[in-house]
């Protein structure tokens, strides 16, 4: 891989609180000459990756650089092409066709961002999943074997998580925790390689330190973990090292972390120094009176939902509000309560232009006749038709409305793409590519897209630049605060206290589903941070 990765195995960095035993250098995981190849798109050239036992080693790249596609090849789910490509676990060649079963049979399991937990059913049952043991006499499920199975991985974790509780009852740490306790079922203790996806990405800042104990604990037994992940933040917090993708090609192999700054590992994946994010300038306003003198666009009186208790926001034109809050505060039900997307838990009411629609009642139609548009933080489940053309999903708000007036339908949409991909940098610009072969921030600037060319009267996002890399996210960021500076209210719900500092000139902080404190610019990501408390 590198011709320094002998000396890097002797400073590997314990800063994230892991030691590696000096006397493991044999790799836990190696994979090399890793080609793929899609049509004439060459995603994978000559890629790899080196993971020495109980290191914690992040895979770094922009989206599109190939990350997702390693790690499919390394799960099965695609082969490599060629007769080239080494996929080695503790010295033993993994056998190809690899299938998830025997990858899994060599110590190696995958997280991935959605967890993979099955709402309804216990942790037992969601930690045992595919290990289930019948009684010696009889196809019934031994329970109480089962449950103590469940209980023993979970203490390996240190966690003391009741084997009985449902799922769907624990809070988001409490869900990876059993995610990771589940992907242990095939590892033997101080053994094995746990892939993170994006794993992290579900996961609230209030949650991480807890998480990151138990990925520190697992490093310490023996565990190696692969860590992908576009939180820069989180990596030079955990990793050890990295490896870093760019185009499909392995740029950086096992560089140490020890004293990286973010914009050292920013300008590393990005091949350039990432510029600084400039707020767009709002458009000139005739009375030119700060937000809080001018009446309101958008008014939300007495918002409750499921946690929500009673929130009351006033959103001014051309004015960026932020909501945070810690877990369960409910920030992440607002978008879609004042949306008409929960409407039967719903009441209060939304004002914009005089429209006052009661909550309780509101239904997605009626919000979107009202110029209320939404873009929900699940892309690929709410927001896009993966198996449609990027041509057809950034277009199919206006379909119906643009054939009723019997506008040509290829030229206005051929039209609507081209601006979408020269307002949010969207690559490749291809509009007949399946919108599923997009990499995740491309396909999340084909749902900002999609809304934006709606010209909406009032803009509401949740986790807009949620699983997206550092590119994608300055591109996603303008977009907003262009959409702002053309006299757009907007509401942006995120956990993301350094996406909020950016974009908005207020930020509304909900505590167990009420209003708790407001910020007004200027503020630092850190004082956003301190105010969620």
């Amino acid at each position: 891989m590198d011709c320094a990765l002998e000396a890097q195995r002797m400073t590997i960095s314990t800063h994230a609180d892991t030691s590696v035993d000096p006397a493991l250098f044999r790799s836990r995981l190696m994979m090399s000459g890793i080609n793929k190849t899609f049509g004439r798109n060459a995603v994978l050239t000559d890629a790899g990756i080196e993971v020495l036992p109980g290191e914690i080693h992040g895979l770094l790249g922009q989206n599109g650089s190939g990350k997702s596609t390693l790690i499919k090849i390394l799960s099965g789910l695609y082969r490599p092409d060629g007769e080239d490509a080494v996929i080695r676990v503790d010295g033993t060649d993994v056998v190809q066709p690899i299938t998830p079963v025997g990858v899994m049979s060599q110590g190696v399991t995958i997280i991935h961002q959605s967890l993979g937990l099955i709402p309804g059913h216990s942790v037992t049952e969601n930690i045992r999943l595919g290990t289930l043991s019948g009684r010696r006499f009889g196809r019934f499920i031994d329970w109480s074997y089962e449950r103590e199975q469940a209980r023993l991985t979970l203490e390996r974790m240190q966690s003391d998580i009741d084997p009985d509780r449902l799922v769907d009852l624990l809070h988001v740490g409490q869900r990876a925790t059993v995610a990771i306790a589940r992907a242990l079922q095939v590892i033997v203790p101080g053994s094995g390689c746990v892939v993170l996806d994006e794993s992290t990405q579900s996961l609230s800042r209030e949650v991480l330190p807890e998480f990151y104990g138990t990925i520190r604990q697992l490093a310490r037994q023996g565990t190696s973990i692969v860590l992908v992940s576009h939180r820069l933040d989180e990596v030079l917090t955990l990793a050890d090292r990295v490896t870093i993708l760019r185009d499909g090609r392995v740029t950086a192999a096992g560089v140490a972390t020890h004293g990286m700054s973010e914009a050292q590992l920013s300008k590393e994946i990005l091949g350039r120094q990432l510029i600084a994010f400039n707020r767009v300038e709002k458009m000139a306003i005739p009375d030119a009176e700060p937000f809080g003198a001018r009446e309101p666009a958008v008014r939300l009186r007495g918002v409750t939902g499921e946690v929500l208790r009673g929130v009351d926001i006033d959103v001014h034109a051309g004015e960026v509000v932020g909501v945070i809050g810690a877990t369960e505060a409910g920030h992440e039900e607002l978008p879609y309560v004042i949306t008409g997307a929960h409407s039967s838990t719903a009441a209060g009411s939304i004002e914009i232009h005089t429209a006052i629609r009661d909550l309780a009642e509101l239904r997605v139609s009626q919000s979107l006749a009202d110029g209320v548009v939404l873009v929900p933080t699940d892309r690929a489940g709410q927001g896009l038709a993966l198996g449609e053309t990027a041509i057809s999903n950034v277009s199919l708000p206006r379909v119906r409305d643009k054939s009723r007036h019997g506008i040509l339908r290829a030229a206005w949409q051929k039209e609507e793409f081209s601006a979408a991909c020269a307002m949010l940098n969207i690559s490749p610009p291809d509009p007949d590519q399946l919108a599923a072969s997009f990499s995740g921030g491309n396909q999340q600037k084909l749902l900002l897209a999609k809304w934006l060319l709606q010209k909406p009267r009032f803009f509401v996002l949740h986790e807009p630049t949620q699983a997206v890399d550092v590119g994608a996210r300055a591109d996603i960021l303008r977009a907003i605060s262009a959409i702002a500076a053309e006299g757009v209210p907007v509401l942006v719900s995120s956990i993301e206290a350094e996406d909020l500092s950016l974009i908005c000139d207020r930020i509304i902080v909900l505590q167990d589903g009420q209003n708790s404190r407001e910020l007004t610019r200027p503020f630092t990501p850190e004082q956003v941070q301190e105010a969620i408390g």
